[in-house]
């Protein structure tokens, strides 16, 4: 399910235009579809002023992502706030790459 647009803008600190722009984005994600995930976080980074698409690498996942664990915006800081994508799961979180790293680096395998 996609976030609400009250909740994007509360939770990445943008503003009302620019959280209905990243909420269309994710919905355009949420397909699944490879392409559709890495043009929606193109856009994402884009709206919110990010320093690309990253990616973090761990346990083997599948034949596309290979050991990507993680694709997130790049907000400069590994504890601000962003937009994330787990390539296991197929979904978006809303939160920040370093909690998400404390939190899952054992699971995924991430040194």
């Amino acid at each position: 399910m996609t976030a609400s647009v009250k909740t994007i803008k509360r939770q990445l600190n943008v503003t009302s235009a620019v959280a209905v722009r990243i909420r269309a984005a994710l919905a355009h994600g949420a397909s699944g579809d490879h392409q559709a995930v890495d043009a929606a976080l193109d856009k994402i980074d884009e709206y919110m002023g990010g320093f690309g698409v990253e990616a973090i690498s761990g346990n083997y996942v599948d034949r596309y992502y290979q050991n990507i664990v993680v694709l997130f915006v790049n907000m400069g800081d590994m504890y601000a706030n962003t937009v994330i994508y787990e390539t296991d799961t197929g979904r978006f979180i809303l939160t920040t790459v370093g909690d998400w790293v404390e939190h899952n680096a054992d699971w995924y395998g991430i040194p």
